[in-house]
Parts: structure tokens; sequence; C-alpha cells
């Protein structure tokens, strides 16, 4: 298995490959799929990824259901499920386009509510992924009023409640707070190695150091109360304790 997968060609080296950056993501995926499928079954990834090449090359080849999130004005129909029309040509498949910003409540049921969102969910026709999905759709709310905001969330596996969808995207965002304070705290972008085995050991020591530094701090602390994960305040706080006891 080769190290530079790993990291992200330059877009010349793709070019000269004929490839995407997409198809690029998706051999990496391929290639480790039986480790990804001995962790779960299902790939959340955000927005940058529904793309029907991606989509197919991971539940097709990588044996992975993915779970990703839809422009918000995606162009999704309804399924028909009406009785079968006598009449010549193919059966009919389709109900109607969604509107997206209002879709029908009674074809697209609320399955969750609490005081921050309302999900609706049901199985629909992606026009641009040439599939059946399932989506989440998220209406936010605020003091009990509708913000108007919405996300459009999916998965290529219909089984899963609309909760679940919500709950899997919803945890796959927490990565990025890794990688926000690894870059601004931890040096995670200062590496001028050009050596594939080198920046991956500054990477996974970039990384690792923010989790230890979280784990040494908020470890001592009862769960309840935490409050939010920052490295930021972990790195205050030290440096504030460092300066006190030089002063004194």
């Amino acid at each position: 298995m080769s190290t530079r997968l790993f990291f992200r060609l330059s877009p010349r080296t793709l070019k000269e490959q004929g490839k995407t950056l997409i198809d690029h993501y998706g051999e990496i995926l391929i290639e480790r799929k039986e480790t990804l499928k001995s962790l779960s079954g299902y790939l959340a990834v955000d927005g940058y990824f529904a793309k029907k090449g991606f989509i197919e090359a991971v539940t097709e080849q990588a044996g992975l259901e993915v779970i990703s999130k839809l422009r918000n004005d995606a162009d999704l129909k309804y399924l028909y499920k009406g009785p079968h029309v006598k009449r010549k040509g193919a059966p009919m498949k389709f109900d109607g386009k969604i509107d997206i910003q209002n879709p029908d409540q009674r074809r697209i049921p609320l399955v969750h509510e609490d005081e921050d969102c309302k999900i609706y969910s049901a199985i629909v026709w992606s026009i641009r992924l040439k599939r059946k999905i399932k989506i989440a759709y998220v209406r936010w709310w605020n003091r009990g009023k509708d913000t108007g905001k919405y996300a459009v969330l999916f998965s290529t596996d219909l089984l899963p409640e609309g909760l679940l969808i919500y709950q899997y995207y919803r945890s796959r965002f927490q990565i990025e707070f890794l990688f926000r304070d690894a870059k601004q705290y931890c040096g995670l972008n200062h590496c001028q190695a050009g050596s594939a085995d080198k920046l991956h050991f500054h990477f996974n020591t970039s990384l690792s150091t923010v989790s230890l530094a979280k784990a040494i701090h908020f470890l001592t602390i009862k769960k309840q109360d935490r409050g939010a994960f920052s490295i930021e305040d972990v790195k205050t706080l030290y440096a504030n304790k460092i300066m006190a006891e030089r002063i004194f």
C-alpha cells in the first residue's frame, strides 16, 4: 500500500494521471476498504463529496454506505407510490419535483423534533446522483420560531431513520475542530519536509498533541463540567500558569 495515497496529489500530477481529486480520494478509500469496514459500514463525508462518481465508487467498490449533505437547491423528486396506471410505456416512477424550501410534509413526514431543530425524512430520487436516497431534511428553530435555515442530509442506505442520519453527520463535523486546533496551535501546516514518511510523522505528532493536551486537561474534570473542548483554552490556561510561576 503506497504511503503517497495518504496525501493530496498536486493538480499537475492528477492531470498527468488523468484523474480528478475526487477520483484520488475514492481510490484511497477503496484500497483501505477492509480496515474501514471493520470500523463501520458507514462513511460520513461533507457535501464536497456528494458527487455521482465518488458515491458509486465508495458504495460499489468499497462496500460502504455514504452519509453526506446535498446543496440547499438540490434537485430531488418524490417517488410515485400510487396505483399502476394502465397505459403504454414504463410504469410511473416519479411524482413531481420537491420544492426543497417547502417540502410536502405528507410525503416527507416529521420524524424528530427538539428545541433546536425539526427533522423530516423520506426516500426520494436524486437527479444528480441518479439513485434513490434517504434524506433527513433538517429545519433549524430558535426559541420556538423557524429560522428559515435548513440542511438536506442524505444516506445511500435507505434503512436508517432521519435522526440517525443527522447524528452521524453531526458527529463527522467534530473532526473539523481537531484539524482547526492542530493548524492554529500545534503547527500542522508548518512542516517543510518533502519525504512522505517525515510528513506522515509530522501530521500524526501534531494531531496527537491536540488529543493529548485535551486529555491531560479535561479528563481530570467531571464530564458534566467540561464545557466546550478547545485547545485555545488549554494553551491560554497553561501559558498563564507558567507566567505566574515565573513571576512568583
